[in-house]
């Protein structure tokens, strides 16, 4: 019933920032972000991950092979802040595409952020 109640919400929020009603919504989630914010013609979602790029600049193999099988599967994209290192899960929807799929759209991205957190290399 609490997730269900809970995916309610998050409904309603997409719903009003499909709207217009509101520019964004960020989810505080246990390690990590998830954001989402809507465009002239596409909203936007992305989901923090709790690692960070190597102090060397260079990406570790775990995660191109992550990042390949992730994909593949998911629709989306992979990208590192320069700023601080963080590294992100990215997502667009065009708004002609329906409020629907902005809704698969986050949980897909919710799934995809759950299949990084199980990875050793997430884990510190």
């Amino acid at each position: 019933m609490h997730a269900t109640m809970m995916l309610d919400e998050v409904r309603q929020l997409l719903s009003q920032l499909w709207l217009g009603a509101m520019p964004a919504y960020s989810w505080s989630l246990t390690a990590g972000v998830i954001d989402v914010w809507r465009g002239d013609r596409h909203c936007h979602l992305r989901a923090l991950l709790p690692v960070q790029m190597p102090i060397n600049n260079r990406i570790p193999v775990e995660w191109l092979e992550m990042a390949v099988a992730s994909v593949a599967h998911y629709q989306g994209g992979l990208a590192v802040n320069p700023e601080d290192g963080g590294v992100w899960l990215t997502r667009s929807v065009e708004l002609d595409a329906g409020e629907p799929a902005l809704v698969d759209a986050w949980l897909n991205l919710v799934e995809q952020r759950a299949v990084w957190l199980d990875q050793p290399t997430s884990r510190g």
